[in-house]
């Protein structure tokens, strides 16, 4: 197929999309549609959302692009620890607070603090907004190769769609659009695309393989070129700091009620598990036909020269598609945390403002993250992973233990938070730094003791700065107030979960992902 015909498919499923957007919002947004579809989501459209969110350029470009270079199991370990839970564990509490549409709120009720308010905000634009950057590069550099466009016009156009669909009726048409795109990922990635990249390379060829040694389908890879001390906190970083990402976590405030919620995060965990597993694997076998492309375009070169063009078109639509539906979420978190935690709920406390003016602010935040992503985005293509790890890493340590502790004990006070935000953010970001000043790529980790990633030494600090300080401060009556809101007594929560369906759930939740652990460590054995 020529450079037209790929270019013609995927503009017309970037058409669809925004024909899907411009429907969502066919009757109007008000201002509770834009920050949370009024609560009204259904399961589908939970599990659409979240799925979307977690299949990002980390997942499709830097994830892969791990798997090419070192192995399978290091891309996709760190997609089988289950952040899922810990998300529907902190979602179910945090939806008991009746009007919160952000963690910011979270943050400000909880510990009756503006100033953490403000303070969290501040570490969400950092986090997120490294987040968000990989999504601009990785759709940029996803089809870059394939439609002959160059990289920098790319990522204007990129931002353009982000923008265009975030802006469009906020919450409504970025849940319904990132829907489609999941069921777009599932069937052209997992059902169709992977599985035939995999019979092309042929089990035989990752067979022999394994026959070679050098361990390229153990969980360190090829010459156990990825380091216990950084495959673990990659894990911690994943199991924590992806389930307390506003992106994510803040769509339990969508959900109809917390069985809707429960059933969502559901979906997701086997959908973006299994999209997951299959393309990182995918991703590994081109190295095995052809080590020479470049990793971060494994799967481009295996489009355009392992299947049927137009399969092959149709499933760079796909990977488009995975940092698609992350971006546009965490586009409208990004301006969520200014206008609604900042402008709104700070600047215009106590004041009578129209819901018109409030939303024109929380667009104009919109177009301005779109822009700056974009300045930031020119030119680099080729720090995905590490960026991604930075952002994950920094919500692994600054948030983590604020929300976590925030929901399960009473006694975790405002300094305590405040403390353990800051500490969390400093070290961590000083140690990713150090790597730079010591001459090593950014996102470097074993130049730390012991080879351990610096989520780890961040989330230590973090952790016990915000437990001690807490045991020599007290909380207020009304953080206690709030902390008994969000933790019902035992007759309520029964109430709520209505003969067990919660718990049913969870515990299909985790036989579900137990079977999937299971299923990656006979593949590799089998191989092996």
């Amino acid at each position: 197929m020529s450079v037209l015909g790929f270019q013609i498919i995927f503009f017309s499923f970037l058409a669809f999309y925004l024909i899907a957007t411009f429907w969502s919002a066919r009757k109007g947004t008000s201002l509770s549609d834009f920050y949370n579809m009024s609560g009204g989501a259904g399961a589908l459209l939970i599990g659409g959302t979240y799925t979307g969110t977690l299949l990002s350029a980390m997942g499709v470009v830097g994830c892969v692009s791990n798997g090419f270079k070192f192995g399978p199991l290091t891309g996709t370990l760190n997609f089988v620890i289950p952040s899922y839970f810990v998300a529907m564990f902190i979602g179910l509490k945090l939806r008991r607070a009746k009007g919160h549409v952000t963690l910011g709120d979270f943050f400000g009720a909880r510990y009756g603090s503006q100033g953490l308010r403000v303070l969290s905000t501040l570490v969400t634009i950092i986090a997120l907004g490294a987040y968000f950057l990989t999504q601009i590069i990785g759709s940029a550099a996803i089809t870059e190769a394939l439609l002959g466009i160059p990289y920098n016009l790319m990522v204007v156009i990129m931002v353009c769609v982000f923008t265009i669909i975030t802006l469009s009726s906020g919450s409504k048409s970025v849940t319904i659009t990132d829907t489609i795109m999941t069921v777009l990922i599932v069937i052209c990635l997992a059902i169709i695309f992977a599985p035939m990249v995999i019979g092309k390379v042929g089990l035989g060829a990752f067979a022999a393989k394994a026959a070679e040694g050098g361990g390229f389908f153990s969980a360190t890879g090829e010459g156990n070129a990825v380091p216990w001390g950084s495959l673990l906190g990659i894990q911690i970083m994943w199991a924590f700091g992806n389930a307390v990402q506003p992106a994510g976590l803040s769509r339990c405030y969508l959900a109809k009620d917390s069985k809707t919620w429960i059933k969502g995060l559901l979906i997701a965990t086997f959908a973006a598990i299994t999209v997951a597993w299959l393309v990182v694997t995918a991703g590994s076998g081109v190295s095995l036909v052809n080590p020479d492309v470049a990793p971060n375009q494994a799967l481009v070169w295996a489009a355009m020269n392992l299947v049927n063009p137009v399969i092959g078109a149709i499933a760079i639509a796909g990977l488009f598609a995975a940092c698609l539906s992350t971006a546009d979420t965490q586009q409208l978190t990004l301006a969520m945390s200014v206008s609604k935690d900042l402008y709104q709920d700070i600047a215009c406390k106590g004041k009578e403002v129209p819901e018109r003016k409030l939303l024109l602010v929380c667009r104009i935040c919109i177009v301005a993250f779109g822009l700056l992503g974009m300045l930031f985005a020119l030119g680099r293509s080729d720090l995905i992973l590490a960026i991604g790890n930075f952002g994950g890493a920094i919500f692994g340590a600054a948030y983590a233990p604020a929300v976590l502790f925030g929901v399960m004990w009473k006694r975790y006070t405002k300094e305590g938070a405040i403390t353990s935000m800051l500490s969390g953010t400093v070290v961590t970001t000083a140690l990713y730094l150090a790597a730079v000043f010591q001459g090593l790529p950014f996102g470097t980790t074993t130049h730390l003791p012991f080879g351990l990633h610096p989520v780890i030494y961040g989330m230590i600090v973090s952790f016990l700065s915000g437990v001690i300080v807490s045991l020599f401060t007290r909380t207020s009556p009304e953080q206690e107030a709030f902390f008994d809101e969000i933790n019902p007594p035992k007759e309520v929560l029964q109430t709520e979960a209505k003969s067990g369906t919660i718990k049913g759930a969870l515990a299909a939740a985790t036989a579900g992902v137990a079977v999937l652990l299971i299923v990656n460590i006979l593949w590799a054995n089998v191989l092996a």
